[in-house]
């Protein structure tokens, strides 16, 4: 019973793809195996040889499913009597439906003899990848949570490659990579006896990656500083999710917010910054932040949506998530600064967005003053008219401008 049991194992597809899935759940938190990514499509890919498309499917579908069950583990900390069982097996089921479409997609694309055309299907397969990641992260209000190229985020000289393709081009590379990997060793499986057959498989994706790593290496050595560049100070703070559920922490919560932002503006800490827009040379600064270039064109607009909230230095108003327009008391704010932030009248009506038009950005301080503070969503407990006071408070004190509910 015992044989029988581990011979259906070893000879099983769906269980070969849920380990598959598994090995590709290791190269992001809390493992973060980065080189985990490089060869999880491969296997995934592997365990659809040779089987119809109903039954690729199927197997992709298992991939997804042990994917993303480890990733999504997070929900179940919601402190929310069954809830967070619920959406998290809900939330997984549906998001393997992207895997289970590329294996779909590619199975059997590798197989072919000509190697020009298993290099085009190497091509296509990651082009592809990215192609899904990209729907996944937009349909339905969009979850772009957990793409291929943020499994890389240890690997900076790597990555540097992100500031032209964003992390979508990251993704790019490291399914290109394992697919060529999975080509190769075909290709010795096939021809057994020759030795270097796997190089014509490997050379120019090697090549690539090597070329991109120099890169990066040379981009981080040789930093530049910016002519026109400003500060920005990101705070994120570990609030355990016990605690973002439970109303009554909310004042810890925010005295906790407090104190690291003074520490950081104050250059006391070390915090994190996260920035779309990071300047080339990706140089961090004392307080933790990062240094970035700001060139906006005459008459450009930043547009900020949802429920982000900007407190303004040197204005009496601000645009609120509440549908009301906050009054506050003049602020000090560095020169130039935003003319405007005034929203439209259908703006004002529908309570959605604002806009700073014509944006300048200050020149650069010796001693790397915050320009720009920004607090994510879940940073804020809640904005209550104390907060707004202790927030108009900080941003007077330290003469900045204030983005929060940033997500």
């Amino acid at each position: 019973m015992k044989n029988s049991a581990t011979q259906f194992l070893l000879h099983n597809r769906c269980f070969h793809a849920a380990l598959a899935g598994l090995v590709l759940a290791a190269a992001f938190p809390n493992y973060n195996i980065a080189g985990l990514a490089w060869i999880a499509p491969a296997l995934i890919l592997a365990c659809a040889d040779g089987k119809s498309p109903p039954e690729s499917l199927r197997i992709g579908y298992v991939a997804g499913i042990a994917f993303w069950l480890p990733t999504l583990s997070w929900l179940l900390e919601i402190p929310v009597t069954g809830f967070p069982i619920l959406g998290w097996v809900a939330l997984s089921a549906f998001l393997a439906i992207y895997p289970a479409a590329w294996v779909w997609l590619m199975a059997g694309q590798l197989r072919n003899e000509n190697w020009s055309q298993r290099f085009r299907s190497s091509l296509l397969g990651a082009a592809t990848w990215v192609a899904l990641e990209m729907i996944r992260s937009r349909f339905l209000s969009g979850f772009p949570w957990d793409t291929v190229g943020s499994s890389q985020w240890q690997l900076t000289p790597l990555i540097q490659i992100a500031s032209v393709t964003g992390v979508y081009g990251v993704s790019f590379l490291v399914v290109w990579v394992s697919l060529s990997l999975l080509s190769a060793v075909r290709a010795m499986i096939r021809n057994p006896t020759a030795r270097y057959v796997w190089m014509s498989e490997l050379t120019l994706p090697v090549v690539v990656v090597i070329g991109l790593f120099v890169h990066g290496m040379s981009r981080i050595r040789h930093a530049t500083d910016a002519t026109d560049s400003f500060r920005v100070t990101f705070i994120q703070p570990a609030v355990p999710q016990t605690m973002i559920w439970d109303s009554s922490e909310n004042t810890n919560r925010f005295n906790q917010l407090l104190v690291l932002t003074e520490a950081a503006l104050t250059n006391k800490t070390v915090s994190s910054l996260f920035s779309a827009e990071p300047q080339s040379d990706g140089k961090e600064m004392s307080n933790g932040g990062i240094e970035f270039s700001l060139a906006p064109s005459e008459g450009e607009r930043a547009g900020v949506r949802g429920e982000t909230v900007i407190a303004k230095p040197a204005s009496k108003q601000c645009w609120c998530a509440q549908k009301t327009l906050c009054e506050t008391s003049p602020l000090p704010c560095p020169s130039p600064h935003p003319q405007s932030l005034s929203p439209s009248e259908g703006e004002r009506e529908a309570g959605v967005a604002a806009s700073i038009q014509s944006v300048a950005s200050p020149k650069p301080e010796k001693n790397h003053k915050t320009d720009l503070l920004l607090w994510p969503e879940a940073a804020l407990p809640e904005l209550t008219d104390e907060s707004f006071a202790a927030i108009t408070n900080l941003i007077q004190r330290h003469g900045i401008w204030m983005m929060f509910c940033t997500d």
